[in-house]
């Protein structure tokens, strides 16, 4: 990688101390990436050159080399979920390898806990998960985002939402399908909990909301 800390036209290197630098001859040479793998090393006049160097986009490190980069929380980042992959996402500061080189703000996955399950119940909720139950997002007892409050475990609304959701291992709507397939009345006694009587039965003759 080059940084603004190293000689112009240097790079860091995850196994060499030394800078190394892309061979004159490579097409790359006067571009100078950020980041760039490379076959072989040669060395010439106390320099060491990288050779067969290509180009790496800085957002392919969290998605393809996941393994070798750091991820620490965005005080105040708000979780989303995301359709196209099925997941819930939160904003994160990422740095790869031990020499921890910054890749900025990225957007990852949230980590498997009950932090998880709460925001997934979230998003149950306000009809992200299942479009047709945003249309009662309005006439729920309480927000969506209770589910995420410190106090949220005094309400037994709650609580029995997310214990159901633990009990399935439900965090995508790709297994919440799953478990309706066999069991079609999944979540329902929950959901209608956060609902007024009057809409209760409207809502039963339309579960699951798939």
């Amino acid at each position: 990688m080059a940084t603004e800390s190293v000689p112009k036209g240097a790079y860091q290197s995850q196994k060499l101390k030394d800078y190394i630098y892309i061979d004159p001859s490579s097409i790359l040479f006067k571009d100078e990436p950020d980041w760039v793998l490379y076959q072989e090393i040669v060395e010439r006049k106390d320099k060491k050159y990288m050779q067969n160097v290509i180009c790496v986009e800085e957002n392919w490190l969290p998605r393809l080399a996941n393994t070798y980069c750091h991820f620490t929380p965005v005080k105040g980042a708000e979780p989303r979920y995301d359709p196209a992959t099925d997941t819930v996402l939160i904003f994160m500061d990422g740095t790869f390898s031990d020499m921890h080189w910054s890749l900025g703000r990225v957007e990852q996955p949230l980590p498997v806990d009950i932090n998880l399950y709460r925001y997934f119940a979230q998003f149950f909720l306000d009809g992200s998960i299942c479009p047709p139950l945003a249309a009662y997002t309005d006439k729920l007892l309480l927000s969506p985002s209770t589910m995420t409050k410190p106090w949220a475990k005094l309400q037994m609304r709650t609580e029995k939402l997310l214990n159901a959701l633990i009990e399935y291992e439900v965090i995508s709507r790709t297994r919440l399908l799953e478990v309706w397939k066999n069991r079609s009345e999944y979540l329902l006694d929950e959901y209608l909990e956060w609902l007024p009587q009057f809409l209760h039965e409207k809502v039963q003759m339309n579960w699951p909301p798939n």
